[in-house]
C-alpha cells in the first residue's frame, strides 16, 4: 500500500472515532505526533483525493471556509462491519491489505473507493469487475427462507402491498443481469436462475412464489403468478 493509501487509512480511522466532522487542521493535530512530517496541505490533498467516494465534506469550521470533512455513508458500514467485533473499537496501526480501489475513473480520476464489498463496485473505474448494466447480489441471497432471490428487490406480497409495486420488483428481478465474484458461496444458486428474461427465469420466479407458504399473502401471490406467466408466455429465450 502507498504512502497516499496509508495516510488515507489513517485519516477514515480518526473521521471513524471522532462523532463530529473535522477540518484539515484538526486532522493534522490527530496525525502530528505518530508523523511530523504531515502537514494540513497533504491532507487536504488526500481528502480531495477519496472524495466523494471516502471521504465527503459536512459544512465549514464556524469563521472560516475551511470544510468540515467526514466519512461517506459507505465509509462509515465498511468501518462498522471492520470493526464490528472490535469490542474496543481500537485504532488499527497497520492499514487494511486492499482497502482501497486502486483503479482510474473514466474521466483519469483515481477511484477512491473503499471495497467494502471486497471488490471494486464505483462505476466507471477500470478496476470494476462487474458486467455493465448488472447487479451484485449479496453473499446472504443464497435461497431459503428471507432469503431468496425476490429479497433483492424487496419483493413482498403482504396485506396492503401495492400491485404496481409487487409488478415491478417481478419485472426487475426477471429482467436484471446477475453478477456474483469468482468463488462466492451462493454462485450456484444465483446461476440457477439462468440468463434476463428466459423461460429459466421465468419458471424459477414462478416456483418461489408458488412455495411461500404465507397463508395471508396467497392471494397476492396468485394474482402476481398469472401476472408472470401471462408476461413470459412473449418470452422465447430458454
Amino acid at each position: 500500500m502507498g504512502d497516499a493509501e496509508q495516510l488515507a487509512w489513517r485519516i477514515v480511522q480518526e473521521l471513524f472515532y471522532n462523532e463530529d466532522p473535522l477540518d484539515k487542521f484538526d486532522l493534522e493535530y490527530s496525525l502530528r505526533l505518530p508523523s511530523p512530517a504531515i502537514d494540513s496541505q497533504i491532507i487536504n490533498s488526500i481528502l480531495y483525493r477519496f472524495s466523494p467516494a471516502t471521504f465527503v465534506t459536512d459544512g465549514v469550521t464556524p469563521g472560516t471556509k475551511r470544510p468540515l470533512w467526514k466519512l461517506s455513508e459507505e465509509a462509515r458500514e465498511f468501518m462498522e462491519t471492520l470493526f464490528r467485533d472490535d469490542a474496543n473499537r481500537s485504532r488499527s496501526p497497520s492499514p487494511v491489505p486492499g482497502l482501497f480501489c486502486n483503479g482510474t475513473l473514466e474521466d483519469g480520476k483515481d477511484c477512491g473507493s473503499l471495497l467494502s464489498k471486497g471488490f471494486c463496485d464505483t462505476e466507471g473505474c477500470n478496476r470494476n469487475p462487474m458486467p455493465p448494466q448488472s447487479v451484485y447480489v449479496p453473499p446472504e441471497i443464497k435461497g431459503g427462507e428471507n432469503k431468496s432471490i425476490l429479497k433483492l428487490f424487496n419483493y413482498r406480497a403482504g396485506k396492503g402491498t401495492k400491485e404496481e409495486h409487487r409488478h415491478w420488483t417481478l419485472l426487475k428481478t426477471l429482467q436484471t443481469k446477475f453478477w456474483t465474484p469468482e468463488g462466492a458461496k451462493n454462485k450456484n444458486y444465483v446461476s440457477s436462475f439462468g440468463p434476463p428474461n428466459s423461460k429459466t427465469r421465468c419458471s424459477k420466479i414462478i416456483d418461489l412464489l408458488g412455495g411461500f407458504n404465507v397463508a395471508n399473502t396467497l392471494q397476492n401471490r396468485i394474482d402476481d403468478i398469472a401476472f408472470l406467466e401471462k408476461y413470459c408466455k412473449e418470452i422465447r429465450t430458454d
